[in-house]
């Protein structure tokens, strides 16, 4: 999947129960972490476990790795982006396809594209445009920030208000989303500005949904985008059947390059989320952080350590089959689950827990049911989990990307 951008939380929906049993938010100290073990230094770098993998380095290039995911997690995105391109024509064959993975997301996350982190001339013009209209957009954002109502449909993924080149329409709230995506019925009615570019995306199945590059005016409530980058996809890759329900989905969807730069507060009991400008701080320590997804700190019940993708795209948090066992979980129930991508439907394989506890952004979150997949893998990653919708869907949610801060109350 080198050069390739992963456009799409809704890929991640679980649809066999769109919105899944309540997560209850309880009271509780964090219990002490315990050691993860890693057995190698792949193992512990596809997990993002920077200090581990500057513990188990044993070559120049692993160490020189090691320097370059740190400086991915803490946001230096062009010193990070120089060294994978060393590595990525390194004579390590595995560091280099690591390398090359993770510098084409770099390339995405708002540096200037190098001709050398891509293997595509099509995808390597694709975020040359990108990088064009990203610095080209024209934010407005009022001090005192501005806030909205939001309602939620088949799922818990909240949909949000906003008027794109000045018609009112509903987008999903999605932090799983690399950028902003509107369907193509919505695309003409609004004449958001087709830009010709394109690119192919790969939904969690790893099929191939093609998408556009295009321009709007988007605003939610007082925040203002002008020439705000998204990606045009065929509107029926953003709908799905839910049992009962009938066919639901989005036609568009709110992604984290529209809130990466804001302070976003999304008050479940009444409904609303503020989006304000960050809080800020030039310290990079946090429990939140981004390589090419967010992702945030969190703890198992036995104080097993996890990192868990931030998607509110996603109705159901999940955990890696192979880390269910060392997070605690015992007495699982195997059955199967139908999971939504972009590109279509498929029933895979799951394990599910009875009465879980994961802490994460400060607080115990119990689960009726939490189900264990199989982990999607890149080649610089080996997902831990994913903290979906549902446990965002109660208390007061702070997702402050500058600030690194994410917190659950």
């Amino acid at each position: 999947m080198q050069g390739r951008m992963l456009l799409f939380g809704l890929a991640a929906l679980l649809a066999a129960c769109a919105q899944g049993p309540r997560v209850s938010l309880e009271a509780g100290s964090v219990p002490p972490a315990i050691e993860r073990p890693f057995a190698t230094f792949r193992e512990a770098a596809l997990a993002f476990d920077v200090e581990a993998a500057r513990r188990l380095a044993a070559t120049d290039a692993e160490r020189d790795y090691a320097r370059a995911l740190g400086l991915v997690r803490d946001g230096e995105l062009p010193q990070s982006q120089a060294e994978l391109l060393t590595l990525a024509t390194g004579a390590d064959s595995r560091i280099a396809a690591m390398a090359r993975g993770l510098v084409a997301l770099v390339a995405h996350g708002g540096v200037t594209p190098e001709r050398a982190a891509f293997t595509s001339e099509v995808d390597r013009s694709f975020a040359e445009w990108l990088h064009r209209f990203t610095a080209e957009e024209k934010r407005s954002i009022p001090a005192q920030g501005t806030t909205v109502t939001f309602t939620r449909g088949a799922t818990d993924t909240p949909l949000v208000p906003v008027t794109l080149n000045g018609f009112g329409t509903v987008l999903g709230l999605d932090t799983g989303a690399h950028m902003t995506v509107l369907g193509s019925l919505l695309a003409d009615a609004v004449g958001a500005r087709r830009l010709g570019s394109r690119t192919a995306a790969k939904d969690v199945h790893e099929a191939t949904v093609e998408a556009e590059l295009a321009i709007v005016d988007l605003e939610i409530g007082g925040v203002r985008l002008e020439g705000h980058p998204v990606v045009i996809v065929d509107a029926s890759n953003l709908r799905f059947g839910v049992a009962g329900k009938g066919d639901t989905g989005f036609d568009g969807l709110i992604g984290w390059n529209a809130i990466r730069e804001l302070r976003v507060e999304i008050d479940n009991g009444a409904r609303t989320i503020r989006f304000a400008p960050s809080k800020g701080g030039t310290s990079p320590q946090g429990d939140l952080f981004w390589i090419g997804e967010p992702h945030v700190r969190a703890r198992a019940g036995n104080g097993f350590p996890l990192t868990l993708f931030i998607d509110t795209g996603a109705s159901r948090t999940t955990i890696a089959t192979t880390l269910a066992a060392p997070a605690g979980l015992a007495g699982g129930e195997a059955r199967s689950t139908v999971v939504f991508g972009a590109a279509g439907s498929r029933r895979l394989d799951m394990t599910a827990y009875r009465d879980v506890v994961l802490y994460a952004g400060g607080t115990r979150l119990r689960f009726p049911e939490l189900q264990a997949l199989a982990p999607r893998a890149t080649s610089f990653s080996l997902r831990d989990g994913v903290l979906g919708a549902d446990a965002l869907s109660e208390g007061f949610i702070t997702i402050d990307y500058p600030a690194r801060e994410f917190s659950i109350r």
